[in-house]
């Protein structure tokens, strides 16, 4: 679970680094996508953390949850909307397989769910508008 932590976080950061640099005819749009992919990871970290509380591991530090994801942020090309949603596209779908290959219990399946469920959203209208 932590892993997905950690996902999740680059997943936010790398769209709310997009959501401030989108340029050009598209850039509402694009603003408004970056934002849409953010919107819900927070209440997912959290409740994933809460998740861990009830298992045999503790949630890391803020910290060390940040030291991790940052190794997963890509850099931003401000203005370059298409590249940038495609980093973001190939993050959520390491995130979708890490999550096909976790081993799930019943507690956690429907949060476990709901966040795959929200990124395959995500990562169809990513699709989209890089196609």
């Amino acid at each position: 679970m932590n892993n997905l932590i950690i996902k999740l976080i680059a997943i936010k950061e790398t769209a709310k680094g997009i959501h401030y640099t989108c340029k050009g005819d598209d850039a509402y749009s694009m603003h408004l996508l970056a934002d849409r992919v953010a919107e819900n990871i927070d209440g997912y970290i959290d409740s994933c953390k809460e998740s861990i509380l009830g298992s045999d591991e503790y949630p890391l530090q803020g910290t060390k949850y940040l030291f991790e994801a940052i190794k997963l942020i890509p850099v931003i090309n401000p203005g370059n909307n298409k590249e940038n949603f495609t980093l973001l596209y190939h993050i959520i779908e390491d995130t979708l397989k890490h999550i096909d290959s976790m081993q799930v219990d019943k507690a956690d399946e429907n949060l476990i769910g709901n966040i795959a469920e929200n990124l395959k959203n995500s990562k169809g209208l990513i699709n989209l508008q890089i196609s």
